[in-house]
């Protein structure tokens, strides 16, 4: 796996590049795993109906931290803050029904979940996470299929009903991201969303600075768009991934 990063919202040639994690039946996570402030990357792999997680403080080498959680066939990994304390913890979105349950860890290691929650329907839905609130912990989200468009629930807690809830992006052509993309100008630090939207053969990124639709406030040209697709190693869970499935 090719690492090709920029340390802002635009274009050019890459800031950070790195070698990390392998692409067969693996899909890419980001995160501040030992806590020193920086994001760095890793990789989770289909190992059986199990998930293997490789993750790395630096951007290249062997993996930092080697671990397994969550079941491959119908989970989908996710990253963040859980508890506010700095360092980033994993987990995983499963589908259960036409819902879905999250299963998440403290840190970057196996084990029995230490939060459980249900959120969101997985028919047509991707699971999001950020800090939609700035209050410094990270929640859960789900981005939905809706006709050609892209439907937004998002919680600042991990259970009930959206906090939010708003359209935004294209989702015949794009993948949902998010994060803090202005480093929040007014000191919020809350997470913003957007979408990476397939156009030729690159990427084209469209975002917003908060948990909230409209015309994009950043927008950028950025990767090819011809491999991007998170969904491209084992397929990600078993509900329709978008846009490629």
């Amino acid at each position: 796996m090719a690492w090709n990063m920029m340390n802002g919202v635009y274009g050019g040639s890459p800031q950070v590049t790195g070698g990390f994690g392998n692409s067969d039946f693996c899909l890419p996570v980001t995160g501040d795993w030992d806590g020193n402030g920086t994001t760095t990357i890793g990789d989770v792999c289909k190992n059986g109906v199990g998930m293997t997680w490789h993750l790395s403080n630096g951007y290249s080498g062997t993996p930092s931290y080697t671990f397994g959680f969550g079941n491959s066939d119908l989970c989908w990994p996710v990253t963040g803050d859980w508890t506010g304390a700095g360092r980033t913890g994993i987990g995983v979105a499963c589908k259960s029904g036409h819902g879905m349950t999250w299963s998440l860890m403290n840190g970057p290691y196996g084990g029995s979940p230490q939060i459980t929650g249900g959120f969101g329907n997985s028919d047509y839905c991707l699971p999001v996470t950020g800090d939609w609130d700035g209050n410094g912990t990270t929640t859960i989200g789900v981005a939905c299929k809706s006709g050609v468009g892209m439907a937004w629930d998002l919680s600042n807690g991990f259970s009930g009903s959206p906090s939010y809830s708003f359209g935004f992006g294209n989702s015949d052509v794009c993948f949902p991201v998010t994060g803090d993309w202005n480093g929040t100008a007014d000191g919020s630090r809350r997470t913003g969303i957007g979408v990476a939207c397939h156009s030729g053969h690159g990427l084209t990124w469209n975002v917003m600075y908060g948990p909230y639709g409209g015309s994009p406030q950043a927008t950028a040209g950025f990767g090819n768009g011809d491999y991007y697709q998170p969904t491209g190693g084992y397929g990600g869970p078993s509900w329709p991934a978008w846009p490629n499935g």
